[in-house]
């Protein structure tokens, strides 16, 4: 399903969160501001999770390349000793993994469909893993395994210092949520007060929470962007 239809479904859960704000507090611009809120909220969980699945992806890869090692040692060929191992990654590579074996019986064109393979991944570790398969199939078993040995200890590397990072700005991200959220508690807390929601109601009122919504969605969108772990830069698959 698009954004934009996943957008519209939430039009109705925003209008109605928008009335009970405006119901509670009898003030539109924090009725106008829950109601974005719900229309935003879905994305934030949606990023979220996209970012927990590529922690555990990470998390999973050295113990995949130590599966093809295994694999290879045991005479199963580089290339599908790679496909069965990603068969135990988190998802989606396993429906990755199975829709190129299938191109690989269809069409018996292997180094096509692991740069395919790759491509879909969309990931810097898979791209060296794919790489070195592809390199390396042509040399004996003892060069592949000599080659993913280096590719095992450096990803090692990789993924422990991204989770020592993780950890250390997860206090960034933290004081983000809330820096973010301190000022509009208040601002829930004092327009329980008739005189409070009379001046929030007002024409100045409604200007000053509009500006400090924006206010605080840029400083919060600037924290978790000082605070993010860059990705590797990917190769390029010829």
């Amino acid at each position: 399903m698009s954004r934009a239809m996943q957008s519209w479904r939430l039009v109705p859960a925003a209008v109605i969160a928008g009335l009970l704000a405006y119901v509670i507090c009898a003030v539109p611009m924090i009725a106008a501001l829950v109601s974005i809120g719900v229309m935003v909220a879905p994305r934030l969980v949606s990023a979220r999770r996209r970012a927990k699945a590529v922690r555990l992806c990470r998390a999973a890869w050295p113990i995949a390349i130590d599966d093809i090692i295994s694999s290879i040692r045991a005479g199963v060929p580089a290339d599908e000793a790679l496909l069965s191992a990603l068969q135990q990654m988190p998802p989606p590579l396993p429906e990755r993994s199975a829709e190129v074996a299938s191109d690989i019986r269809a069409t018996g064109r292997v180094d096509d469909a692991l740069r395919v393979l790759a491509r879909n991944i969309d990931h810097a570790i898979a791209d060296r893993l794919v790489l070195a398969i592809r390199v390396t199939r042509s040399l004996g078993t003892s060069d592949v395994i000599a080659v993913l040995d280096d590719l095992s200890a450096a990803v090692r590397q990789e993924v422990e210092l991204a989770g020592t990072i993780a950890a250390r700005r997860s206090w960034v991200s933290a004081s983000a949520n809330v820096a973010t959220a301190a000022p509009w508690i208040t601002v829930a807390a004092l327009s329980i007060r008739p005189a409070a929601r009379e001046a929030y109601a007002s024409s100045t009122g409604s200007v000053v929470l509009a500006s400090a919504a924006v206010l605080s969605w840029l400083a919060h969108g600037l924290m978790r962007r000082i605070g993010r772990i860059e990705e590797p830069a990917r190769l390029v698959m010829r």
